[in-house]
């Protein structure tokens, strides 16, 4: 056999992000959070849920859900109809909510002795978790007791609490829930965490070679490389479990079939029939820089025009 691959290439220095469960996978974890430019404007109670932020699961196999705390803050206090009477104030002044702690805000009321409270300013927005859902509306405090102000929720922003791991693509991340009132937040972005460079520490999770491979007899699924058995033989993990797979020269079609694919540098792709240290054989897909059957030298960063190929990886 030609020179066996580099470890490297299968994720096999990767000593896991949480333990033993996402040991020697490729992939990332997910970290820096990015709220879209609409924040949301919601009111929040028994009949509106708060939204919870859906996470998609990492592709590869033992890879671990990514998760994350939402922190959310009122956007507005608005009055209810006639705001209430007995503000003996009419230049304005600092107050809160009844019912609802965290949060102070400013009132302007006119009117001799029994003003009407006119408009109202947030001073503190107070943080939430999770966003109390008593009221809809709340008294405000000196008033006549009546409710006075109605509360909207934005997001104020989002924390990494696990970062997973086996993510191959920064996934696209959603608000999800059943009825809402107001305006829902746009979603969110996040970016894939970067290798450290550090081997044998969490905070460098390597790329390792993509696979599809029908190890179970139950169809093509996305793998991991456990270890190599020759240049065309690889034993390989999928989420149906692990076996020893075949390179194939198209797409997967039985039980012991694996492929590993190619692009160029137009991003036409090949099919791995063959793959050493340096070089692949391939059979071409939608490619036409290099022929069938050709060996072509490969490598995780991008190819080079009539010269290399970049091999699939993450």
């Amino acid at each position: 056999m030609a020179r066996s691959l580099n470890k490297k290439y299968f994720g096999n220095r990767n000593i896991g992000t949480t333990g033993a469960t996402d040991n020697k996978i490729g992939g990332e974890g997910l970290a820096g959070y990015t709220l879209a430019a609409q924040k949301g404007s919601l009111v929040v109670n028994s009949s509106f849920a708060q939204p919870a932020l859906t996470i998609p699961a990492p592709a590869l196999p033992r890879g671990v859900q990514a998760t994350a705390t939402v922190v959310w803050e009122v956007e507005s206090i608005t009055t209810s109809g006639l705001a209430g009477n007995n503000y003996v104030t009419t230049t304005g002044g600092a107050t809160t909510l009844t019912g609802l702690e965290g949060i102070t805000l400013n009132i302007t009321a006119v009117g001799s002795g029994q003003g009407e409270v006119q408009t109202m300013t947030v001073v503190n927005r107070g943080t939430f978790t999770t966003i109390p859902t008593a009221n809809s509306s709340y008294q405000i405090v000196g008033g006549d007791g009546n409710q006075q102000a109605t509360v909207k929720y934005r997001v104020k922003s989002i924390t990494t609490v696990e970062k997973g791991s086996g993510y191959i693509a920064a996934p696209s991340i959603t608000w999800t829930v059943a009825s809402s009132s107001g305006t829902m937040p746009g979603n969110p972005t996040v970016a894939l965490t970067t290798d450290s460079g550090d081997v044998g520490s969490d905070t460098n999770q390597e790329n390792g070679i993509l696979v599809y491979a029908d190890t179970t007899d139950n169809g093509s699924k996305i793998g991991d490389i456990v270890r190599q058995v020759g240049a065309r033989r690889f034993k390989v993990r999928t989420a149906d479990g692990v076996a020893v797979c075949a390179l194939k020269g198209s797409a997967v079609a039985a039980q012991g079939e694996m492929t590993i694919t190619a692009t160029d540098s137009d991003g036409g792709t090949y099919f791995v029939t063959k793959i050493t240290a340096h070089r692949v054989n391939v059979t071409r897909g939608t490619g036409t820089q290099f022929q069938s059957d050709t060996s072509v030298p490969w490598s995780f960063a991008a190819a080079v025009e009539g010269y290399s190929l970049q091999v699939a990886n993450a």
